[in-house]
């Protein structure tokens, strides 16, 4: 049996639908399945193939096995599901990889019937989640996007055709392994290794802007769950690293109630006090008979089945149980490992295991290659943002300063509590910040709805607003006059430059009156933000120092 393991990282968003039901919400797949692997080979070799023969061998057969992708932890290690053995107390989540120091093995995780139990504690299985042997939790990252259907005659948003996507984000880096038997030739690996190597495209919505990865092959050995299996063992316990499909070998139909004879055991009992079993229907997409396959009951990756009294084991089984079990394998199904250290270990310290290391991706490198291909033009947008940057923060820190002595003496003369806030509040911040948004390219419009118009101005002086925008912050102004004389006076300094600028530089004045024209609105918009943070919201309170 070959193992060879796979880096996939992702460079657009990645697609894979839970579900084939077209109503409801869509959730995406946290990880990449063997299925979709599979589909990347067929797509490039199956034609390719001399013979019907090859094709069965390498696709149909169970002989080459393509495994699920799980993500890679932070610190670069490998990680796989969690058993469902593992549980914590309720309000005792463990911490995620935000901590890469802790183990989840060093903290309230418990096995019930192996480890000691608080009864006075509710104990809830840990699900959905994926451990690294080192035993920390690795996240993986998903997104949400809005899509509508486009009208192919108009070119327009189609009618009640608004539908959403979940994405595995960008990014990310995924492990998973190809096992091909051993009578499998050389050169049918080879053609293999070359279909997988590269870039690839998969799961939903390929056409557009999902999807796109790149396959990585490793020359590490693969990392697997430490297998504490010795010959004679008469207890057998089995961690599902994927999907498990059995079927009842009387009636030949699917079955969810594992037997030993399903795992090679001539005899035995399922011991349900240590065993933890979760399963699922799905239906997978068939891309090239763009159609779903029959629907199919498997048990949860993550479960754990314990059988006890068998007859005392062999090494030829302890091998045998090193492949992928049940139906589907070719497809990522029946991925186990047995007498895991984290299901039967005594002690869950004990159950820390080393794992190789991936290598980190270096960031450094690809900045540097990066630059190096960027165009004049590139290097000049960059340098014109990175100005606009500073400029925007000096100024907003400028007002924010300005804005506390504001508020500290409108404090003393009108005579206001300490706990009492002035100022606009989060909301009336909140109608400026979107108003800045909404005209981004036209300055006058946004200062004549901010100030300008007598009814409908957002910061206009009305009854009711002696603490807002009507607050005095001397005998003559209120803050409303003083905000609207400094985003004036910033108007008028952006307007001078511009055509300052377009008299030195008449080839590009339309450039920069463009970059320009925008000045004002994201300025104030800057500056509506953190009025809104916490950072403005203290300032509106009590006038300190931050």
């Amino acid at each position: 049996m070959k193992r060879i393991p796979l880096l996939i990282t992702l460079k657009d968003d990645l697609v894979i639908s839970a579900s084939a039901a077209t109503s409801g919400g869509h959730t995406s797949l946290d990880y990449i399945p063997g299925s979709l692997l599979l589909g990347a080979v067929a797509a490039k070799l199956y034609k390719s193939l001399s013979s019907p023969t090859e094709q069965w061998q390498v696709f149909h057969s169970g002989q080459v096995c393509f495994q699920n992708g799980y993500i890679v932890h932070q610190d670069n290690r490998p990680s796989y599901p969690s058993p469902l053995c593992l549980h914590h107390f309720k309000g005792e989540e463990p911490k995620s990889e935000d901590d890469k120091n802790i183990s989840l093995f060093e903290q309230n995780v418990i096995r019930p019937n192996i480890d000691d139990v608080d009864n006075s504690k509710q104990p809830k299985q840990l699900r959905e989640a994926y451990i690294t042997g080192r035993g920390h939790l690795a996240n993986v990252t998903r997104t949400a996007s809005m899509k509508t259907a486009i009208n192919s005659e108009d070119g327009r948003a189609a009618e009640s055709q608004l539908f959403g996507y979940q994405a595995i984000q960008s990014g990310q880096r995924f492990l998973a392994h190809i096992h091909i038997a051993s009578d499998v030739s050389e050169e049918l690996v080879t053609k293999i290794k070359s279909a997988l190597a590269g870039q690839a495209r998969m799961g939903r919505s390929r056409s557009a802007q999902y999807g796109r990865v790149t396959i990585e092959l490793l020359e590490s050995d693969a990392y697997q769950p430490t297998n504490m299996a010795k010959v004679g063992d008469t207890a057998l316990t089995i961690w599902c690293l994927s999907d498990l499909a059995l079927t009842d070998p009387i009636t030949g139909q699917p079955t969810l109630k594992p037997r030993p004879e399903h795992f090679g055991l001539s005899q035995g009992e399922l011991n349900l006090s240590h065993s933890f079993l979760r399963n699922r229907t799905y239906s997978p997409y068939n891309a090239f008979r763009n159609a779903f396959d029959s629907q199919r009951q498997v048990i949860s990756q993550g479960s754990v089945i314990t059988f006890k009294g068998i007859a005392p084991l062999t090494a030829e089984q302890i091998e045998r149980l090193e492949s992928p079990v049940g139906s589907y394998s070719e497809a990522g199904a029946g991925h186990i490992a047995i007498q895991a250290k984290v299901c039967v270990s005594p002690s869950l310290k004990e159950a820390i295991q080393d794992s190789f290391t991936l290598t980190a991706i270096n960031k450094e490198k690809t900045t540097n290659s990066t630059s190096r291909t960027d165009s004049p033009l590139i290097k000049w947008l960059h340098a014109q943002q990175q100005t606009k940057a500073v400029d925007h923060q000096a100024w907003l820190n400028t007002m924010l300063i300005d804005i506390q002595k504001i508020y500290k003496t409108a404090r003393q003369l009108n005579a206001l509590e300490p706990d009492k806030p002035i100022g606009p509040s989060v909301s009336q911040w909140g109608v400026v910040y979107q108003a800045a948004r909404d005209n981004r390219r036209h300055p006058e419009k946004l200062l004549k709805q901010l100030f300008l118009d007598p009814k409908h101005a957002i910061c206009r002086q009305k009854e009711g607003s002696q603490h807002t925008w009507g607050l005095k912050i001397d005998s003559e102004n209120t803050f409303s006059t003083w905000l609207a004389d400094q985003l004036i006076e910033l108007a008028e300094t952006s307007d001078a430059k511009t055509q300052s600028d377009s008299k030195s530089s008449p080839d590009t004045k339309g450039q920069k009156e463009s970059h320009i024209s925008h000045t004002l609105s994201d300025k104030v918009a800057l500056l509506a933000a953190e009025m809104r943070s916490p950072r403005g919201e203290k300032i509106s309170l009590a006038g300190e120092d931050n």
